[in-house]
């Protein structure tokens, strides 16, 4: 009961007594005591818990039957999705307003975390605001667990600046999306994910889907967005930031081609290929932000951080909808580097794009 009164909640905020630095000691002088005050009311503010559930959990310690965690989660039960990886997709909802009301839809994705699978720890996540370590002692049979969303990360950026009841936000500490699933696999993944984030909205309603991962989770989200921005039964903006995507060259995933091109920060680095104009229909309702880093830091060469194909310098632009930089950070930290273009100042610039405001300048 607790987890679903928390849930209709989407995220909670932190009572004052959780932050014992701050509330132990109370000063004698009235100045410091304000300023405590006021550092108290900060935190209130920036820091919140949410629900993360998993798709499916196993009735009892041996597994033998599963269900769903919540009935909401059947998409990924109609969409095929195996029951293995339904059990491995860990997913918050952050702000969930009536359907009748949300205008916008907003999804978070973290990185391949297989690790949460074998080991039973969780990777950290400065996209999805998970912590490092989020899946410890979380049991095959439990369905839903509180967890701090990360200060600063972009789920709790966008659970702040999204409070007026029109958005529906949610993030994704595991899609279970990982590189060697096969590509059938991927597909229902996606059809899950879409048909689920579809259903929160009224199509009529839908002004702007927003979308950001890292790694296999900017694949997803890459992958994401074009299905948005190519539906037909849609008019909607679509804005994606991609933290050092990586797509299964052996499978063309969203076009990727054993094709390499340099990191011009660092020759030593280069990442795989694809052609973004190919997979995106060009316009005002497309924005895509894309980091790469293009380190080789896997046994399997060509799995790199996506680049389009004519991206030579950075930053580059093209079009004015697709923007890319190349980064010399490696791999594992460019969710903290994504940071560095705030998710509210990215925002407002695919929003400035949207509205005609932003110049279509290309470097191309």
């Amino acid at each position: 009961d607790m987890l679903e009164d928390n849930d209709s909640l989407g995220g909670e905020k932190i009572d004052p007594c959780d932050i014992p630095e701050i509330n132990s000691n109370i000063p004698d002088d009235k100045n410091d005591f304000q300023e405590k005050s006021m550092e108290v009311r900060r935190r209130l503010h920036s820091t919140f818990i949410a629900t993360i559930w998993k798709v499916r959990k196993c009735n009892n310690w041996f597994c033998f039957g599963s269900s769903l965690s919540k009935n909401q989660f059947s998409f990924w039960e109609n969409a095929g999705v195996s029951n293995g990886n339904q059990k491995n997709t860990y997913i918050g909802i952050l702000r969930e307003p009536p359907v009748s009301d949300v205008h916008r839809l907003v999804l978070l994705i973290a990185g391949q975390s297989s690790i949460a699978k074998y080991f039973g720890n969780g990777i950290g996540d400065m996209i999805s605001g998970s912590h490092y370590g989020w899946h410890d002692n979380w049991y095959k049979t439990i369905p839903g667990d509180f967890h701090l969303i990360r200060d600063s990360s972009w789920a709790h950026e966008y659970f702040h600046h999204f409070y007026k009841g029109d958005t529906f936000i949610a993030t994704s500490f595991s899609a279970a999306f990982n590189w060697g699933t096969s590509d059938g696999e991927k597909e229902d993944i996606e059809d899950a994910f879409y048909n689920w984030l579809l259903s929160k909205v009224k199509n009529s309603n839908l002004d702007e889907v927003i979308l950001a991962g890292h790694s296999r989770g900017g694949c997803l989200a890459l992958r994401l967005a074009a299905r948005f921005n190519r539906d037909p039964t849609l008019t909607v903006d679509v804005a994606v930031m991609s933290a050092d995507p990586v797509c299964m060259v052996s499978q063309s995933e969203f076009g990727a081609r054993r094709s390499f091109i340099t990191n011009p920060l660092n020759t030593n680095w280069a990442g795989v290929t694809t052609d973004m104009r190919s997979q995106f229909r060009e316009g005002r309702d497309i924005y895509v932000q894309n980091y790469v880093v293009g380190d080789d830091t896997f046994v399997i060469n060509s799995i790199r951080g996506l680049s389009d194909k004519r991206a030579l310098a950075t930053p580059f632009n093209m079009g004015g909808w697709y923007h890319q930089e190349w980064i010399t950070w490696g791999h594992i930290e460019a969710d903290d580097w994504s940071l560095s273009y705030s998710p509210v100042s990215f925002y407002k610039d695919a929003h400035a794009w949207f509205n005609g405001s932003m110049s279509s300048s290309t470097n191309m």
